[in-house]
């Protein structure tokens, strides 16, 4: 049962790199300094004009809504990288979109804002509610293994152990589910 039409294949992202240090472009010669974009065609260098880039504006990270319906409603897009020295890798660090896109997408981001604002505080709250209850499962297994233990003690260990961003092991992706064996 084909309806005669084929599913929309998403094309690879166009890609433009902010540098860490100054350089030309391989084809009109304009000096790039640290933080400029360059695209890479062929193995050469790009200022934005040569690349035919130079009309669309740079959206940082940071806000997905407005980034997504940037990127939804301009007909040409980029995604900007930047080198991490540190990470030895490259990191997104915005895009770049049509005017006429940004401004369209921010009207929308302004239409419901208060709409987002609630659902992330509703997110929040249930975040807050799951980890009071996995705390909570913890301190108990805590107190069966260690019967003796204190309740105050076992709830004060348990609430350090699960400490999120701590960067300790223990609140990794894989802590998400309470595993007893883990403890």
């Amino acid at each position: 049962m084909n309806s005669g039409h084929k599913p929309r294949t998403r094309q690879p992202d166009l890609l433009v790199f902010s540098i860490l240090k100054d350089s030309a472009c391989a084809e009109c010669g304009a000096a790039l300094v640290k933080g400029d974009f360059l695209r890479l065609e062929r193995e050469k260098a790009l200022c934005m004009a040569c690349a035919d880039l130079d009309h669309l504006f740079y959206l940082p990270r940071g806000d997905t809504a407005l980034t997504r319906r940037a990127r939804q409603y301009s007909g040409l897009s980029a995604v900007v990288m930047r080198f991490s020295r540190s990470r030895k890798r490259y990191e997104r660090q915005g895009v770049l979109v049509e005017a006429d896109a940004l401004t369209r997408a921010e009207a929308e981001c302004l239409q419901d804002e208060q709409a987002r604002a609630l659902a992330r505080e509703r997110a929040a709250a249930y975040r807050e509610r799951v980890d009071a209850r996995y705390v909570a499962a913890f301190a108990e297994h805590l107190r069966a293994l260690h019967p003796g233990c204190p309740w105050e003690e076992a709830e004060a260990i348990a609430r350090h152990a699960c400490q999120k961003y701590s960067g300790r092991v223990g609140r990794s992706a894989q802590a998400k589910q309470f595993d007893p064996e883990m403890i």
